[in-house]
């Protein structure tokens, strides 16, 4: 094959690809009560995967206190904050909120604690408890995009590769 014809492809490769970069991409929580008193209202999350960043992380438990929580952001929390775990455990968090799962959410009867348990990650707060002994549970299901969408520069990297190979196979 001529090497000119593989010139002009070549070329724009390296001058005009464009870096892939990852926006944030939006999920969003449903939550079903099955037992206990109150409920949680749905919640729309987003998680970086170029940072690594969990963002509007809020959960809201209306029972006979209303609370609400946003993760990461707690000073008296424990277990709280999915930003400041290592990239593995990012990953793994972010793969059980995307499989789904139960939920629990509790406030006990002495001790002022209050916590929520989201796919088997607790986090629990101290001093924010009312005594209620108030304790629900259910399901949870998650959505996000429907398929990955490529990156303009992955849409770039795969128009050369189809104009070359259209060039090769004709001659």
């Amino acid at each position: 094959m001529n090497a000119r014809r593989l010139l002009i492809p070549v070329a724009a490769l390296i001058l005009f690809a464009i870096p892939a970069q990852a926006d944030p991409i939006t999920y969003r929580i449903d939550f079903t009560t099955l037992t206990g008193v109150g409920t949680v209202d749905d919640m729309i999350f987003t998680y970086d995967p170029t940072t690594e960043l969990f963002s509007s992380f809020l959960m809201v438990w209306h029972a006979t206190y209303e609370m609400g929580f946003i993760f990461g952001s707690c000073i008296i929390c424990h277990g709280a904050d999915p930003n400041s775990w290592s990239s593995l455990g990012k990953q793994n968090f972010l793969d059980t909120l995307r499989v789904g799962g139960v939920w629990g959410a509790f406030d006990t009867t002495r001790g002022l604690v209050r916590g929520f348990n989201l796919g088997g990650y607790v986090v629990w707060m101290n001093g924010v408890g009312h005594n209620t002994g108030d304790t629900a549970s259910g399901t949870f299901k998650t959505t996000g995009p429907a398929a990955p969408v490529p990156e303009p520069g992955t849409l770039t990297l795969l128009s050369i590769a189809l104009g070359i190979g259209l060039v090769w196979f004709r001659r």
